[in-house]
């Protein structure tokens, strides 16, 4: 077993096997969140999951507009949270 130098190398190994397996889906809830949207966009491009975005729609699509995040594959269910 050699050991791993870095984040990347742990990165990089995780994903590799991550590959082997079909994307899961991954359901999350108030999705208005840029930090949550670019995370999601780059595991969709790795091909670890197929994103279900459970929020207010047209908030996450102005957050995705925003941070120039292309989330046109994601699913989206728009539920408007009451305040």
């Amino acid at each position: 077993m050699s050991r791993l130098r870095d984040f990347d190398e742990v990165r990089r190994k995780a994903v590799e096997k991550a590959k082997k397996k079909a994307a899961l889906k991954l359901v999350l809830a108030c999705a208005e969140d840029p930090y949550t949207l670019i995370a999601l966009r780059e595991a969709t491009d790795l091909g670890l999951i197929q994103p279900l975005l459970v929020g207010d729609a047209v908030k996450i699509e102005k957050i995705a507009s925003e941070i120039k995040v292309n989330i046109a594959d994601f699913e989206i269910i728009h539920e408007e949270i009451p305040r």
